[in-house]
């Protein structure tokens, strides 16, 4: 009789110990479902406004600032090539 409740109480204690186990792993996965989830891009608004004025000269004015180094560096070099 010992000999079965035994074997009963570790029947039960593995079922439980697997049934845990089951448990762990989905909350992992959930975990990283929600964690994967934030890697996929959100919906991005494609309506834009038109750019003012004054960002339009701020994104130039770099090139604009290097023509107009370029000028002078030939300026002062008399524009010749050779």
């Amino acid at each position: 009789m010992s000999a079965s409740a035994t074997t009963t109480t570790n029947n039960d204690a593995f079922n439980n110990f697997i049934q845990e186990n089951e448990e762990q792993e989905k909350i992992h996965k959930d975990r990283l479902v929600n964690r994967r989830s934030s890697f996929v891009p959100r919906q991005i608004s494609l309506s834009q406004r038109q750019a003012t004025p004054g960002e339009i000269i701020l994104v130039l004015l770099p090139y604009i600032i290097l023509l107009i180094d370029i000028f002078i560096f030939f300026l002062l070099r008399g524009f010749k090539l050779t």
